[in-house]
């Protein structure tokens, strides 16, 4: 029996986190404007949320450890202001079988293939199911990051950058649950001065239940802006609801 780890479906729930997190990008007009004083975190943090981006690609690494073993994917991600949605590939090896998980998230539903995988449909989550613990409705929701802190400025693949790093907010205990659980995740971001887009993310997650703790690694980097992508949804006849 495979020990218990979290893949396929359960693993496209922990790409949720990261996913969302990029559409806060998304948001309505502004956030060029220059200061006549140093910006706080909070500012930059708005100025980021209230931007003018449209879509964006991005490269991006996950690292799970759980049951013992130790799981890395690498991939590539897109995502779309209008609509909002996001599409995730990932690429990792388990057991010696080697996955793709291919994860697309259309407001608060979301569409998981994995292949090889149990269906070769597309499964269909919507509702609170399709979040992850700690993210909130989504991650791209800057209020969701408690205590946020400027380190600074720096130079990231070219670009001028605003370094910040908080703390989200731990997800709701379930109503009626009977396990204990605790939390921590961490998240660090990197903005463009210019623009206020997003350069990158890293999100570090620590999940304690039943006196079994697992992390989770999240690392996205920006490769691409605004340069009018485009993301379907499966089609009717290839998803099956989950």
């Amino acid at each position: 029996m495979r020990p218990r780890v979290v893949t396929g479906p359960n693993l496209a729930m922990l790409l949720l986190m990261s996913c969302a997190l990029l559409l806060a990008a998304c948001g309505a007009n502004g956030g060029g404007a220059t200061a006549t004083k140093p910006l706080t975190a909070a500012e930059i943090l708005q100025r980021s949320q209230n931007s003018a981006l449209k879509d964006a690609t991005f490269d991006a690494t996950l690292g799970i450890a759980a049951s013992g073993l130790t799981i890395n994917f690498t991939g590539t991600g897109k995502l779309t202001k209008s609509p909002a949605r996001s599409e995730l590939v990932l690429h990792g090896t388990l057991l010696g079988v080697t996955e793709t998980v291919d994860t697309i998230t259309d407001g608060n539903t979301s569409y998981t293939k994995t292949t090889p995988g149990q269906t070769t449909k597309w499964v269909k989550t919507t509702g609170s199911g399709s979040a992850l613990p700690g993210s909130g409705s989504s991650i791209t929701n800057y209020g969701d990051l408690q205590n946020p802190t400027l380190i600074g400025t720096e130079t990231l693949n070219g670009h001028q950058v605003y370094h910040l790093s908080g703390k989200l907010l731990d997800a709701t205990p379930t109503a009626g649950s009977t396990t204990s659980a605790a939390s921590a995740t961490t998240e660090e971001l990197w903005v463009r001065t210019d623009n206020f887009y997003p350069a990158k993310v890293a999100i570090n997650g620590t999940t304690t239940s039943s006196g079994a703790t697992s992390t989770v690694n999240v690392v996205l980097t920006f490769t691409s802006w605004d340069t009018g992508i485009s993301i379907d949804l499966p089609p009717p006849s290839d998803v099956s609801n989950g």
